[in-house]
């Protein structure tokens, strides 16, 4: 009888310098940024569409990004900037927090995390932070890093909620500096009348009215329809009964 050899089991941690993780994922870092916050990002393409639709003058009204540089940084009152620079720091405790699970190092992670953020400025850090780029530099290789990390993300997410608070308070004002532009006192008027419209095409009756027109409801020639139309038209006028035909001078069909 053979004689069973038995098995040891052993757990063996994960170990990377860095050399395999961080590469792509300081790629990806910048990716995720310039997508939204870069020189060609979703902000600047937003700011760019509403100039080329209204003009520079309107656009930065509308966007409130007086003061900013680059002016498209300014988009809500600043408040697009600061939301997204928010997300990005998370992020980036997210992928510190990663990083160590797949085993790189504290120290190695969060020095290429550090000069990720370096690399991608966004805003500056809040002032009610009381934190520094020399803090979150000595706090590299300590559990303080991803604190000092969160707090910022933190004060972004309220001075973001703050920009854009003051970017509605200030729009409706703004609105009044740009004449017809700003004319929306009809608007409400102009959506029922759309609404009203599109109810009777999806209701779709045999015969609708569209000013004061009759449509079929099946396709007809072009020459019946018109006849059609005029005949209705004099028996209107006429005060006869649109049911028997009244021939009109006004069309060579009838």
């Amino acid at each position: 009888m053979a004689s069973r050899i038995p098995t040891v089991h052993r757990d063996v941690a994960l170990v990377d310098d860095g050399s395999v993780t961080l590469p792509p994922e300081t790629s990806l870092d910048a990716e995720l940024f310039n997508s939204v916050l870069g020189p060609t990002g979703a902000e600047e393409q937003m700011y760019t569409t509403l100039v080329d639709s209204v003009g520079a003058t309107e656009a930065q009204t509308l966007l409130d990004t007086e003061g900013a540089s680059p002016v498209f940084s300014g988009v809500f009152n600043g408040a697009e900037s600061r939301g997204f620079e928010g997300l990005f720091i998370n992020a980036l405790v997210s992928e510190d927090e990663l990083n160590q699970a797949l085993g790189v190092t504290q120290s190695n992670s969060e020095t290429a995390i550090l000069a990720d953020l370096l690399t991608n400025p966004g805003p500056s850090i809040p002032a009610s932070t009381d934190l520094t780029v020399g803090d979150l530099t000595s706090a590299v290789g300590t559990p303080a890093f991803d604190t000092d990390l969160a707090t910022i993300a933190n004060a972004d997410y309220a001075l973001a909620l703050s920009d854009f608070a003051g970017y509605l308070g200030s729009f409706a004002g703004d609105l009044g500096s740009l004449g017809s532009l700003g004319d929306l006192g009809n608007l409400g008027t102009d959506l029922t009348a759309i609404l009203d419209g599109l109810t009777g095409l999806l209701q779709g009756p045999s015969r609708q009215k569209r000013r004061n027109l009759w449509v079929p409801a099946f396709p007809l020639s072009k020459a019946f329809y018109v006849a059609e139309n005029c005949r209705r038209l004099a028996a209107s006028a006429t005060g006869t009964r649109a049911r028997i035909r009244v021939p009109s001078p006004v069309c060579s069909v009838c």
